[in-house]
């Protein structure tokens, strides 16, 4: 029980941090870039969680389930992530992104038939109209409304995606530990921002300065850890 809000606390800390950092290195060297310098650094320190135990072999629906992981919590999410956060304040996104644990639950619910008590439904409600009311109350510059909604709607995209990737995720450890599991699924997502670089016609460009500290102190595992801990929790 502790270390699971020990990982929380974590987690809140370098995920806030990681919405000013990756706004500045998204400018620095590249949306996709920046990313997949990220997830390299994570995906080599992920590696000795492979290592700890033995891995199952897994089966062709697994083999699938891994992908969307990849896909979902890491190419698509960092895809959203970085370019919204062009387009909006860093501020503004971290208010959108705290309803990830809403659609979670809301996907706990229709998909893996879990009960959601009428507090539940009470704090939803309260959850989404808070949100409505902060994106309809702010003052958006003028000659910039399509960027300010697109970027809206990048970073719900990334609300959506990491929704996904924890509710598979969720699924995945009846037989994977979570180091696993998100070992293997930085990996898959790291590969894929790479090939994303190599197709069109761009390279892991050096880094220095603040998308240097983005790689080494954002690194998303402890994202991910405590996300996979707390919907097994």
């Amino acid at each position: 029980m502790f270390s699971t809000y020990l990982k929380l606390v974590l987690a809140v800390v370098s995920w806030g941090g990681a919405f000013v950092f990756a706004k500045m290195a998204g400018a620095d060297i590249g949306e996709v870039e920046a990313a997949s310098w990220r997830f390299l650094v994570s995906a080599l320190l992920l590696t000795p969680f492979l290592l700890r135990k033995p891995f199952p072999r897994p089966t062709h629906r697994e083999m699938l389930l891994f992908l969307v992981l990849g896909l979902s919590g890491i190419y698509f999410y960092n895809l959203f992530f970085f370019f919204g956060l062009q387009l909006i304040k860093s501020s503004l996104a971290g208010m959108i992104v705290a309803l990830y644990p809403i659609v979670v639950l809301l996907l706990s619910a229709v998909f893996l038939k879990e009960y959601l008590t009428p507090k539940m439904f009470v704090g939803v409600v309260i959850s989404i109209a808070g949100a409505v009311v902060i994106l309809l109350g702010r003052q958006v510059p003028e000659g910039s409304e399509s960027g300010y909604w697109l970027g809206i709607l990048l970073i719900i995209g990334c609300v959506i995606s990491w929704s996904v990737y924890s509710m598979v995720g969720k699924v995945m450890m009846q037989r994977y530990t979570s180091g696993q599991l998100i070992s293997v699924s930085v990996w898959i997502g790291t590969v894929i921002l790479l090939l994303h670089l190599y197709l069109s016609g761009s390279q892991l460009p050096p880094v220095s300065g603040i998308s240097l500290f983005l790689s080494l102190s954002q690194p998303c595992y402890l994202d991910s850890l405590s996300s996979m801990n707390v919907s097994h929790f």
